[in-house]
């Protein structure tokens, strides 16, 4: 007995239903364009991929470089590296009769 093969979905033209080539661009039958849809993933895994080592690259390089923005206040510059930060003197404000 003849067992049935199990058809591919992308072996079947979605329009007309009729087998393709496997290396056809155009069903044979109606002329529908038939596109492989695992060439696109296949890209798209490959785009995905590069993207992801490229952020982890430019993370990696961040993390070893070490160095951190320069604090824009000159107060914070002048500071040690062991003392702990003290809070701006409070601003004084003029009296309200004046």
């Amino acid at each position: 007995m003849d067992e049935p093969q199990p058809r591919n979905r992308a072996d079947v033209c979605h329009r007309c239903l009729e087998p393709v080539p496997p290396k056809a661009s155009r069903c044979p039958r109606c002329g529908e364009p038939v596109h492989k849809s695992a060439n696109i993933r296949m890209i798209l895994a490959a785009f995905g991929l590069l993207m992801f080592l490229v952020v982890a690259a430019v993370a990696f390089r961040l993390m070893q470089s070490g160095t951190a923005p320069e604090p824009a206040n000159v107060e914070q510059r002048q500071r040690h590296p062991g003392e702990p930060e003290k809070p701006p003197p409070p601003e004084k404000k003029p009296a309200l009769g004046q």
